[in-house]
């Protein structure tokens, strides 16, 4: 059986997030993405909580100290609020149970927390119907998949573009559809 195409692996990915099967849509993304995400999500989550002595001190790079490889355990930003709840996770995880999640599981939480978000957000299901209108291939290495929203949907711009890497042979996501919903969370956030 052949690799699925880039525009297949879309096609899966928006099919498993409509049936909320977060492993699936993990499966399809790029685990660097992932890793990223993470590092970036415990970055705001710090940033957010962090006490205003720490904030000033740190000043603009609290977002690149706390994401710098290797930096959460010494980070002073990340240890005074690493037993902060965050209440938009089932559990009320802290900020360090989340920080400690390996990225997968950490990404099949955020996907969940989104999902829940949106729900609390809008009466509106999550939009997962649209047109894939085609694939453009960027060497071998990289694809770009075009994608339409439903002609109802004006809250966004009408297309998207997906882009693929390819790894150990396979296309996966570097933005998969659920990460559009970044702000929902950063709202949520903002209500607790």
């Amino acid at each position: 059986m052949p690799d699925p195409t880039p525009l297949q692996v879309v096609v899966a990915a928006f099919a498993a997030a409509k049936r909320q099967d977060w492993d699936s849509v993990a499966q399809v993304t790029d685990p660097n993405v992932v890793a990223e995400y993470q590092r970036e999500q415990i970055a705001l989550l710090v940033a957010r909580h962090v006490p205003g002595q720490l904030k000033a001190r740190a000043g603009s790079r609290t977002l690149e100290a706390i994401t710098d490889e290797g930096g959460l355990a010494e980070n002073a930003s990340f240890n005074a609020v690493k037993d902060v709840q965050v209440p938009i996770f089932e559990e009320s995880l802290t900020i360090g149970h989340l920080a400690a999640l390996s990225p997968q599981e950490f990404f099949l939480r955020w996907c969940d927390a989104s999902h829940r978000a949106h729900n609390a957000l809008s009466d509106d299901p999550p939009e997962w119907e649209g047109t894939l209108l085609g694939e453009v291939y960027e060497g071998k290495e990289w694809a770009h998949v075009l994608y339409r929203e439903p002609p109802q949907t004006k809250k966004r711009s009408p297309w998207h573009v997906f882009s693929l890497r390819r790894v150990d042979g396979r296309w996966l996501l570097t933005n998969p559809p659920i990460l559009e919903w970044r702000w929902m969370v950063g709202t949520l956030l903002s209500l607790y």
